[in-house]
């Protein structure tokens, strides 16, 4: 199931729900779900929250998608969604802080970085952690480039008031520690393994009960036209 990049056809296969295809798409994102709970979310106990919700969610959402543009766009978004409406955890766990011997520069900066405003912080990771440039930042952030590029320059204009002449060398830390905020191989496609087969068994069950009701339904008309029929006959 891995693979380094996802066409536009295998996502057209998913929204049919073929199996293997809704698998990959799953697969593909998860790393970049995880990246973006983890990172922005602020905690590693917050941000698995965030996963199972999402990933649950784009389950349901992949009927609508087109191309892996559109796929990507709805993980993106719909994470920092989520982000935003769980946003306020007490940060005992960031994922960020890898070390109990973290460099007190680092800490401090990582501090700063989590008391900007939510968007300034989405900004500022999504651009640095990401790579997205200021076109990607926006659609994710669901607001216009204008304004992201604001929020951006905000956040960096606070964190170098924090880091100094050190900003650059804390901020390719971050983006080293953020770019490896996923799980190992193996529990990615365990995980989604689980999710595609249940909502998979889930579906084709829903789907069978829909044509025994419909059958049951048909039978029933039937049968009350030809008792109908029977009367007028009388």
């Amino acid at each position: 199931m891995p693979a380094n990049e996802l066409t536009d056809d295998e996502v057209l296969a998913a929204a049919e729900y073929q199996r293997d295809a809704v698998g990959k798409v799953i697969h593909f994102y998860y790393p970049l779900v995880c990246r973006v709970a983890f990172g922005i979310g602020g905690g590693l106990t917050l941000g698995t929250s965030i996963v199972r919700t999402v990933i649950g969610r784009s389950l349901h959402a992949i009927k609508s998608w087109s191309t892996a543009a559109e796929a990507r766009n709805w993980f993106l978004h719909h994470t920092l969604l989520e982000c935003r409406r769980l946003d306020g955890g007490t940060g005992e766990d960031d994922p960020l802080l890898t070390r109990a011997d973290d460099p007190p520069a680092y800490r401090a900066f990582i501090s700063a970085l989590r008391k900007l405003p939510f968007q300034q912080r989405e900004a500022f990771l999504l651009t640095h952690g990401e790579k997205l440039d200021q076109r990607q930042t926006a659609v994710a952030m669901d607001c216009s480039m204008t304004a992201a590029a604001n929020h951006l320059v905000a956040a960096q204009n606070d964190l170098v008031a924090i880091a100094g002449h050190e900003y650059h060398a804390i901020a390719n830390r971050l983006a080293t520690i953020y770019a490896a905020l996923q799980p190992g191989e193996e529990l990615i496609l365990g995980d989604v393994t689980r999710h595609v087969g249940a909502f998979i068994a889930r579906r084709r069950l829903r789907r069978w009960l829909e044509a025994v009701v419909t059958g049951v339904i048909l039978a029933l008309i039937g049968w009350a036209v030809w008792r109908l029929s029977r009367i007028i006959e009388v």
